[in-house]
């Protein structure tokens, strides 16, 4: 099967539809595990400028757009930085390309440009709607031979198994290794 979709990376005249995306994704898939209230908060409208001030400042963002002549629609995001000394990722899908591979190309495209910057371990910005994402990446890329060493996942899965969060907490959780 071949994918529907190829990875790039963004650029700055990205920037206004990385945030529609953003909007959509946490509309759409946000809604399935936070009260409308914190939906509604979380996404609400914003341009393009913060993106670009991330771009500006030396973030790395790569979209997933589809391969359709007709569509080329930007699917989703993923972003890279170093915050406090630590490499993080996000990944954001709009609902209609979740569960279709999207989300795990968008990973590993920040997960080589984390790798190819010397990250010994990689921090995820992560919402409730990301756990089983997160957890389903596969452990072979989660603890691999490419000298990253022991990757987030044990971390990850106490955080949640621990239920240290509820289903109705908002914002983005850092989850560490």
């Amino acid at each position: 099967m071949s994918q529907s979709f190829q990875i790039r990376r963004a650029q700055p005249l990205d920037a206004n539809v990385l945030a529609e995306v953003h909007m959509e994704s946490i509309r759409s898939i946000g809604v399935k595990f936070y009260a409308e209230e914190v939906v509604k908060e979380w996404a609400a409208p914003r341009d393009g400028i913060p993106y670009l001030n991330a771009m500006q400042s030396g973030q790395i963002f790569f979209v997933a757009s589809s391969s359709s002549v007709v569509d080329g629609s930007i699917l989703g995001f993923s972003s890279w930085r170093i915050e406090d000394a630590r490499h993080r990722i996000a990944v954001y899908v709009s609902d209609r390309a979740s569960r279709k591979g999207v989300g795990s190309a968008l990973f590993q495209a920040a997960e080589e440009i984390a790798r190819e910057r010397g990250a010994r371990e990689i921090h995820v910005d992560a919402s409730l709607a990301a756990v089983e994402f997160y957890l389903s990446q596969p452990p072979e890329r989660l603890n691999d031979s490419k000298g990253c060493g022991p990757f987030y996942r044990s971390a990850f899965e106490d955080h949640f198994n621990g239920s240290r969060l509820s289903s109705q907490s908002a914002g983005i959780l850092s989850l560490e290794a």
